[in-house]
């Protein structure tokens, strides 16, 4: 066993020592396959674990997230997640499994090479350690690099054993995820700019459409959706369909024409 690190000052690695984000990156490089169990992950060490498992032409990869499906996972991290294990599952390489029966809090990370385990980084860090951000790089985990054949074995067949059907499920099945609704920052200090409080998103959230009617609009082929002579509709549809023209004998031919626009759009109004 050897112990990995955190790189924080002022406690920063001595000569001899490594980091854990250093030393997965190491095992990744060795191996074809990658199991990992964490109980949490961050949005940009999913894009790091897509990129590394590419990068290293893994060809197996499965990741378990163990606390969300109690606790909620935030919007964001739950799409991107989705996506990739979309993208996982298409190219035949894996998937990402969510924990449904419990809290699962453990931090697993096991390499295999020719079907056989021979490596496994155990110890406090969640995915995030592989890409620290604001929110974790002042965060010091301690974790350890086994390669007793042994040891390696018996967390490899816990990995699996998390992945069992009454254990956990893929996150294309779990319909529905507690999902933890992110405030979007982008806006904050803005003049004129004010946020819609989270009762009036759910009110509205709630409402079902009583009204609906079909509105035509306009539009070019599509040999003539290049064509700007303003003639083709290939400007703004709604305005060039329905804005009241300015002459009376353009408004004629306006209202006149309007029995024989193209395609449908249905319209809702809550």
């Amino acid at each position: 066993m050897k112990l990995l690190y955190s790189n924080i000052l002022p406690l920063g690695t001595r000569e001899g020592q490594e980091t854990i984000i250093d030393c997965i990156n190491e095992q990744i490089e060795m191996a074809d396959r990658v199991e990992i169990a964490v109980g949490y992950i961050s949005l940009a060490s999913l894009s790091e674990l897509d990129q590394l498992v590419s990068e290293n032409s893994i060809g197996r990869i499965c990741l378990t997230i163990g606390m969300y499906y109690i606790e909620g996972m935030p919007e964001n991290s739950y799409h991107t997640a989705v996506k990739l294990n979309q993208k996982w599952s298409e190219t035949g390489i894996g998937e990402i499994r969510i924990v449904k029966t419990f809290k699962y809090h453990g931090k697993l990370y096991c390499f295999y090479k020719n079907g056989k385990p021979f490596s496994a980084v155990i110890g406090s860090a969640n995915l995030g350690v592989i890409k620290p951000e604001a929110s974790n790089r002042r965060q010091y985990e301690v974790s350890a690099l086994v390669t007793d054949e042994n040891e390696v074995a018996e967390i490899a067949a816990h990995i699996e054993d998390l992945k069992a059907p009454n254990c956990s499920d893929n996150i294309a099945n779990i319909k529905n995820m507690p999902l933890v609704r992110e405030k979007n920052t982008a806006l904050d200090g803005i003049d004129l700019v004010t946020a819609v409080p989270q009762s009036n998103i759910n009110f509205y959230a709630r409402c079902q459409a009583y009204m609906s009617f079909l509105l035509k609009l306009k539009v070019p082929s599509s040999d003539e959706r290049h064509i700007d002579d303003g003639k083709h509709y290939t400007k703004s549809n709604i305005n060039v369909c329905y804005a009241a023209p300015r002459s009376k004998r353009k408004a004629r031919d306006w209202y006149e024409t309007q029995l024989t626009v193209g395609a449908d759009v249905f319209c809702r109004i809550a």
